[in-house]
């Protein structure tokens, strides 16, 4: 049976669409997913774990259209529930206990309405009956997926990729972003725990497997490809709370409600159970602290106390790491969880930084200036990204969440107010200088004054913007600015007569939208940042255009020095893809000087209270500038903003990773960075002995590096004209075990554009630096082939990839390296 045209439309996509470097972590699909609904990463989900699901609820219903249901409620509630796995690597595990809990509703659904039907006639029978219908080996089954269920995390997750869904070590390693010896020892121990809970129920091991096999064979790949094309469609209108149902069945979306409600009464009972635990152990110890609860025990003799016997391991930079880990390469200061920053407010004396961001965790967090450590994470997911302000005197930090304004207390983190807005969404908030009003923006094209100590609202204004997202009082309160980021106009009000008094509008105003705008410390002076357009400087109490800030295109973000005779901008151009830092002269409109440039986009600047230190954000990091040199300074000065693509010596001493616009070169003995490469790579693959590391490139080419001296030795330069291609791009490198051949691949662009090829196999000879044969998995030209993976064999002798194929297979090729 052939996939669907939803299907081949998904694969049109992932032609035309590039796709990440190499194939992407669960964690890193779900991330996309949740921070920004990505199709194409939720599609990749259920695709990697279609089958796991499957198999789980067949051998729970046996019935193929029950299964099919439960399938579907299993992807629904992860949909709507993605933000709760956690770790995020864990979601195998997390799927198939969801699975298992949603088929056994199923199954309970239809013995009720088996008994409740009133007709003596016996249920039709299934039309694709199931090998396995006996009772007995249903219920073996039902055992297998049970004592699985109560492996801890970490062996269960290797059990059900290895053993249940048949999955090599390396595929698992590479999927949980393990390596291959952690993989290969977890799923040795998960595999005698798990024989020695069978064995108590009167199973072996190999029974449980072989039966577990059986049940496989149920689930076609056209079945899988049907149901992950209408799966994926309907999940993404299940997490939307839309009433469309397009693609699920009506019992698939009630056993996802069902089990969703239950997931959240679990959470209650937990609590209520968490709190009388509480309880109890209080007046336990009031009990044990009493007179009358008897004298107290002195320790015994050379006892260790038990706060001495725990150990919490911890980072160059002080902070604790995660469970199981032992370092952490990098730092979490000054790092929310991806997106981009969108607010960088300064506490009133300097120590404080508070930020948020959009696209990521979307979280508030408050920050110790000094050495960038996490004070506060408000809690929440705030969709309106923008609406957060600092009252004046710096104490309380108030935050737009839907409908609803909550204040926080900045020195103990806790919800100390919260008022109700009548008009909906709160898009931005600012305070008044004086601390008695504060301004909220909604979606509606309106403003509202508030009495902050009443909490009552004063006024409403109609601000004509399609959303109020950025909001500033001048410093002498009489003036509130109003923009937002897809509107041309910004608008003064007079706050004492409640009037527009200024609307201040670009020539080419359709063009140049006000994506932000940055008041003078005496508010005369205003900044307005356009798109694709130069910086602005305006006269506030006039209204009208002072200057052009000539020199860029393209602005992200504009702040005043504290005396407000600086400007800085963070901007880019046409020419680098690469983002500057600018200083420019506010009286006469010349720039001043650049910053050192770095290749992060910047999204917002703000000056430190003394002006010495530019506070930048750049993506779901905060970096620090010294005004005076231009360097970069701060805690976390030097760390990477992102990284990935780490490969590891065969000695395991030496890590590389692809971070910013480098290599870097970390020495795990040491602990320290030893080296950078100046170049971006798809992948990375050290040689045999370790001396040279490969970096394949989006163009034509492996780079072979010293990694001693951290000087390029060769480049690798393919010329895929000559067999068609237009351009190869190599995100597959693997050396041969003696280190004297290289295998790369990755997806080509046949001449005359349009077609790709993601099948391409090329070879090197290390000794020349010639290309050798170039191999393809394709058995048609117009057959779709994607490469996953390319190795050798341990001799070197022989060299295999794989690759995923148009119907959701996987196929495997093998050659002879030599010929």
């Amino acid at each position: 049976m052939a996939a669907g045209p939803e299907t081949m439309l998904r694969y049109v996509r992932r032609l035309v669409v590039p796709s990440e470097p190499d194939e992407a972590t669960d964690a890193a699909l779900l991330g996309r997913f949740i921070s920004s609904a990505d199709e194409m990463a939720f599609a990749a989900l259920v695709d990697r774990h279609g089958p796991l699901v499957l198999h789980a609820c067949q051998r729970v219903l046996g019935n193929v259209h029950d299964a099919e249901d439960a399938f579907q409620a299993a992807f629904l509630v992860l949909a709507r529930k993605a933000a709760t796995v956690r770790p995020r690597e864990a979601l195998p595990a997390w799927l198939h206990g969801v699975a298992h809990r949603v088929a056994l509703k199923a199954r309970s659904a239809r013995a009720r309405r088996l008994r409740e039907a009133a007709s003596p006639l016996a249920p039709a029978t299934d039309p694709r009956p199931d090998p396995l219908a006996e009772i007995s080996v249903r219920e073996l089954l039902a055992i297998i997926d049970e004592e699985v269920g109560r492996l801890p995390e970490t062996y269960r997750l290797p059990v059900i990729l290895c053993c249940l869904e048949c999955r090599s070590v390396e595929e698992a390693a590479r999927q949980l972003g393990w390596t291959r010896g952690s993989v290969k020892g977890r799923l040795e121990r998960g595999r005698v725990r798990l024989h020695q809970r069978l064995v108590r129920r009167g199973l072996s091991l190999s029974a449980a497997l072989a039966a577990a096999e059986l049940s496989r064979g149920a689930a076609s790949a056209a079945v899988l490809a049907r149901l992950a094309a209408a799966t994926t469609r309907g999940a993404l209108l299940f997490a939307a709370r839309s009433t469309a149902a397009t693609g699920v069945s009506s019992p698939a979306a009630g056993l996802a409600g069902d089990l969703i409600k239950g997931m959240a009464l679990g959470k209650i009972k937990t609590g209520a159970l968490l709190v009388l635990l509480l309880g109890l152990l209080a007046v336990g110890t009031g009990l044990v602290a009493s007179p009358f609860g008897g004298p107290e025990q002195p320790p015994k003799k050379g006892a260790v106390p038990r706060a001495a016997i725990q150990t919490v391991l911890t980072d160059l930079y002080g902070d604790p790491l995660p469970a199981g880990a032992s370092k952490r390469i990098g730092t979490i200061r000054f790092r929310h969880g991806g997106g981009m920053i969108n607010a960088l407010l300064l506490a009133p004396d300097g120590k404080t930084l508070v930020t948020n961001t959009v696209y990521g965790d979307r979280n508030v967090r408050a920050w110790e200036l000094a050495t960038g450590k996490l004070l506060h994470q408000f809690p929440g997911h705030y969709e309106a990204s923008g609406a957060v302000a600092l009252t004046p005197d710096g104490t309380t930090v108030a935050i737009g969440h839907d409908s609803s304004i909550r204040f926080y207390d900045l020195q103990s983190g806790r919800e100390v107010r919260q008022l109700q807005a009548p008009l909906g969404n709160i898009e931005g908030l600012a305070f008044s200088p004086d601390g008695n009003t504060f301004a909220s923006g909604h979606a509606r094209q309106t403003l509202l004054l508030w009495s902050l100590a009443s909490g009552t609202t004063l006024a409403q204004l109609p601000a004509q913007h399609n959303r109020l997202s950025v909001l500033a009082f001048t410093a002498d309160g009489k003036t509130l600015v109003t923009g937002d980021q897809f509107d041309p106009t910004i608008r003064l009000f007079d706050v004492a007569t409640r009037r527009e008094r200024h609307q201040l509008t670009r020539p080419n105003a359709p063009r140049h939208h006000a994506r932000a705008f940055a008041l003078s410390p005496d508010g005369s002076h205003l900044a307005v940042v356009v798109h694709q357009g130069p910086l602005s400087i305006w006269d506030v109490k006039t209204g009208r255009m002072l200057r052009e800030l000539r020199g860029t295109r393209f602005a992200a973000s504009a702040a005043f020095s504290p005396d407000g005779k600086t400007l800085a901008s963070a901007e880019s151009n046409d020419k680098a893809d690469r983002n500057t830092l600018a200083l420019w002269d506010v009286a006469t409109g010349k720039k001043l000087r650049r910053l050192n440039g770095n290749a992060w986009p910047v999204s917002k600047v703000t000056f430190s209270g003394d002006g010495k230190t530019l506070i930048v954000g750049c993506e779901g990091t905060i970096r620090l500038w010294d005004v005076a040199t231009g360097n970069e300074c701060g805690p976390a000065a030097g760390n990477p903003a992102s990284m990935g693509r780490a490969v590891l010596s065969a000695d395991g001493r030496t890590l590389a990773y692809q971070a910013d616009d480098s290599i870097r070169l970390q020495d795990l003995g040491l602990a320290r960075e030893v080296g950078r490469l100046p170049s971006q790579h798809l992948t990375l693959a050290f040689s045999p002995d370790g001396k040279v590391l490969a970096g394949g490139t989006a163009i034509n080419r492996v780079n072979l590096w010293d990694v001693e001296h951290g000087r390029l030795l060769r480049r690798l330069q393919s010329a895929p004209k000559s067999d068609g291609f237009a351009w190869v791009g190599y995100r597959h490198v693997v050396f041969a075990p003696d280190g004297k051949l290289l295998a790369s691949a990755g997806p080509g662009q046949l001449q005359g554009g349009g077609i790709w090829d993601d099948a391409v196999v090329q070879l090197w000879d290390l000794a020349t630096g010639k290309p050798g044969r170039r191999l393809t998995l394709k058995d048609a030209k117009e057959e779709f082939c994607a490469v996953e993976a390319v190795a050798f064999s341990p001799d070197g002798k022989t060299l295999a990839a794989s690759a995923r194929d148009g119907n959701y297979g996987s196929k495997v090729r093998v050659w002879d390296a030599a010929t």
